[in-house]
């Protein structure tokens, strides 16, 4: 005969029964957790990686957009030095009188025919047209308001550029941020 009562005996079996069962629940569940952690683990180093292909091209992107801007710069700064020149090239020329300048007038035409320099003047002379001569201050403040005039759309034009390399940049930088 048997000293432990039938009841404990089922008591204890099924005791058993669910600890081995929860055993294998909790060895189930945690390798479902286990698979789900490296499925994200995963799932975030691609991340990483796209994500790093994405830095470096927006990257070799922005070292591009720098150095387009550099030979922009440099090509207007290039043109602005060329016009200051020219413009002080004509300067000298007015003070040295190799170049002289000349307005057209109306009026009588003894007034103005005076000075033998209308006929040393770079510009075409119409036949039977009347011309005056400018005064150096006034020539020169011509030529240097002609110089401004050239400057302020040397300079719009650079800007021009620049928006259009940012708009180009801005296009480029919109796709690799899409990828």
């Amino acid at each position: 005969m048997s000293v432990i009562p039938t009841w404990f005996k089922a008591l204890v079996i099924g005791a058993l029964i669910g600890l081995i069962l929860h055993k294998t629940y909790q060895a189930g569940a945690e390798t479902e957790r286990s698979k789900w952690l490296l499925k994200t683990a995963l799932q975030t180093v691609s991340n990483q990686v796209a994500q790093a292909k994405k830095d470096r091209a927006l990257r070799v992107l922005e070292n591009r957009i720098a150095s387009q801007a550099v030979e922009i710069s440099t090509f207007y700064q290039g043109v602005m030095d060329e016009n200051l020149k020219r413009k002080d090239s004509i300067i000298a020329r007015l003070n040295n009188r190799t170049l002289r300048l000349s307005v057209p007038v109306s009026g009588p035409a003894a007034t103005c025919q005076g000075a033998g320099s209308v006929s040393t003047s770079n510009q075409p002379q119409a036949a039977g047209e009347t011309r005056a001569e400018l005064s150096d201050s006034a020539a020169q403040f011509l030529v240097g308001i002609g110089a401004e005039c050239d400057a302020e759309v040397i300079h719009a034009n650079e800007v021009k550029d620049h928006l259009a390399a940012c708009r180009a940049a801005l296009e480029q930088q919109q796709f690799i941020l899409k990828e």
